[in-house]
């Protein structure tokens, strides 16, 4: 992971072939930054201003309504962390997510990963691809912004 730069985004191109679910792409979250955010609790003004946010992405680009487009881990107390866990867009089950395998090294020391993926479920379409960067990106921009406060 390069100083200063908090992700990087792996295999987001143009695709030339229809096959399905071929519009995947992956997305490297610092391992520093994701235990920061896991330690914080999301406002709930914030939540809200990012599923709104989130909804109107949606509805611009894919012509759809839609239902909570986020999903936090959650923190000892059950609340929200800042930490998304989750984003999903409609189709079946289309979604990029934070990778099981990644979990348990949130909470534990791990000498040889310093990053967790969001790994590509089921997407089908490039307005589900750009979409859900969208959604990605509008919470890493606006946690940026939390830390900075």
């Amino acid at each position: 992971m390069d100083e200063g730069f908090h992700y990087r985004i792996i295999g987001y191109s143009p695709t030339y072939h229809l096959d399905m679910s071929a519009y995947n792409f992956t997305i490297r979250l610092n391992m520093v930054f994701a235990r920061k955010c896991l330690e914080i609790e999301l406002p709930q003004a914030g939540f809200e201003n990012l599923t709104r946010r989130g909804k109107e992405v949606i509805e611009r680009v894919m012509r759809m309504k839609c239902y909570e487009p986020y999903r936090f881990l959650r923190k000892d107390d059950g609340k929200n962390s800042a930490l998304l866990q989750h984003c999903e867009v409609p189709g079946q089950a289309c979604a990029i997510e934070i990778d099981g395998m990644d979990l348990p090294g949130l909470t534990r020391e791990n000498p040889y990963e310093n990053y967790i993926d969001y790994n590509p479920h089921n997407i089908d379409s490039h307005s589900q691809a750009f979409c859900l960067l969208s959604l990605w990106l509008e919470w890493a921009n606006s946690i940026d912004v939390l830390f900075k406060t």
